[in-house]
């Protein structure tokens, strides 16, 4: 079969998509052509929007199945089990999106997760408890697939488009996805308290996400199919130690913000906070990453050094801030541990992204395949974000049980960082060997 690969630059309805970016040194605003802003702020609405409605059920979803005589694992289940499915399909997208193109994989997950956020609200209607957590289920687990599809997509046109920029174009976009899951929560409450059901905070939110599909049909550009003679193998993405350790850095990061947002609200609660403070202190770390993210993209932007060493500063956070947290807790120490854990997971997230991309481009990799290292490099990084969100509480919730939450905050990352510098031990060990025995035979 022969394999087929997608434009470099694909997406913008415009002639003036196919030309060159203009030197880096110049500011990003200068460096784009106008059908470009128009995709940048494009991509910003979309992140802000679909992490708006990924965050709406959250105030409210467990104890709706509460009232409804279910338990509180099913609830947790219902508002996590989103990010399994989105961590697996974004692998298998990232791999195969050469074979279609961005614009109908953006488009046909931002329809199926549109739809199924709709269809959510609909179980408002369901009685039996155990019914209406199975098909809830169902729906959320296809609801991760179409966010899964929009995600990789959207990563990968950042890559395409804005090559010279892209720590600060992801740094934006990932600002903007922190405000949409900030506002998330906020809008859930007061549909909820107005209808006291599931149908209109689902329905409301998902009508946000139409004019997005319709504005996707006539912005984007189907790109163009043309042979190759190899499409870039995923592995490769990942296969020097540098891109392993980061990789392992950013699923132990997300996986912090998973464990904050799962088990710091029952910790705070048990230490006699209001809902209020509690809200505050959520908030707090939220809002720490989305400007701490925004900044970081324009220092990332400057050079390898900044980007190390920012990246450093980022682990050596995020590994510490936890000594913050005390058996006596003060509501001072709650908030400054979550405005450095935002501040700190922002550094890392946003220069790890970045040192991805320049390991990926050092590898051995056919030039003619940007795309396809672009795709895979998307996928993996959703891969990774979707794995620590989901396995970091679900493991933590256990260790809860037997230990205190900030032993198991630093737990939980000192174990991923350790096993992350050993998966890249591993891999420069065996490099290693391979070079020897070549060099030998």
């Amino acid at each position: 079969m022969t394999d087929h690969k997608l434009e470099i630059i694909p997406i913008l309805n415009d002639e003036e998509h196919g030309k060159k970016q203009l030197s880096k040194k110049r500011s990003l605003w200068s460096d784009t052509t106008f059908p470009q802003k128009l995709l940048l702020i494009y991509i910003c609405a979309g992140q802000f929007t679909v992490f708006l409605c990924v965050g709406t059920p959250n105030p409210f979803l467990v104890n709706t199945i509460l009232e409804r005589k279910g338990s509180a694992i099913e609830g947790s289940i219902l508002l996590q089990v989103t990010l399994i499915s989105m961590a697996i399909s974004s692998i298998v997208f990232g791999k195969y999106q050469i074979y279609f193109n961005s614009k109908t994989m953006l488009l046909l997950g931002l329809t199926c997760f549109t739809a199924c956020q709709a269809g959510f609200g609909l179980l408002e209607f369901v009685s039996n408890v155990s019914v209406m957590v199975a098909a809830g289920i169902a729906i959320r687990l296809i609801q991760g697939i179409g966010q899964g599809a929009y995600v990789v997509a959207a990563l990968t046109i950042i890559c395409q488009e804005f090559k010279d920029h892209i720590a600060i174009v992801f740094g934006g976009a990932e600002s903007l996805l922190a405000i949409g899951y900030i506002s998330g929560p906020m809008l859930g409450s007061v549909l909820y308290n107005i209808s006291r059901s599931l149908l209109l905070p689902f329905l409301i939110s998902s009508a946000f996400l139409v004019p997005l599909i319709i504005v996707g049909c006539l912005l984007l550009k189907s790109s163009k199919c043309v042979n190759v003679n190899e499409s870039a193998k995923i592995l490769s993405t990942i296969r020097q130690p540098v891109s392993a350790f980061v990789a392992g850095s950013v699923v132990t990061t997300t996986g912090v913000y998973g464990l904050i947002n799962v088990l710091g609200s029952t910790y705070m609660k048990r230490r006699g906070f209001t809902v209020i403070q509690i809200g505050a202190a959520l908030l707090t770390c939220a809002a720490s990453y989305g400007s701490a993210a925004f900044i970081t993209g324009f220092i990332v932007n400057i050079g390898l050094k900044a980007r190390r060493l920012i990246y450093i500063a980022g682990l050596i956070g995020i590994a510490s801030c936890q000594l913050m947290l005390s058996p006596t807790q003060t509501m001072a120490g709650i908030f400054v541990s979550m405005m450095c854990s935002g501040v700190f997971g922002a550094f890392t997230l946003i220069s790890g992204f970045g040192e991805l991309i320049e390991q990926a481009r050092s590898a051995e990799c056919e030039s003619s395949n940007v795309f396809a290292l672009h795709s895979a490099l998307s996928g993996i990084w959703n891969l990774a974000t979707g794995l620590g969100a989901f396995m970091f509480p679900l493991i933590g919730s256990q260790l809860y049980t037997v230990m205190e939450y900030r032993f198991v905050l630093m737990s939980e990352v000192g174990t991923g960082l350790l096993l992350s510098a050993l998966c890249a031990l591993s891999l420069y060990g065996w490099q290693t060997c391979i070079c020897t025995y070549t060099f030998i035979s």
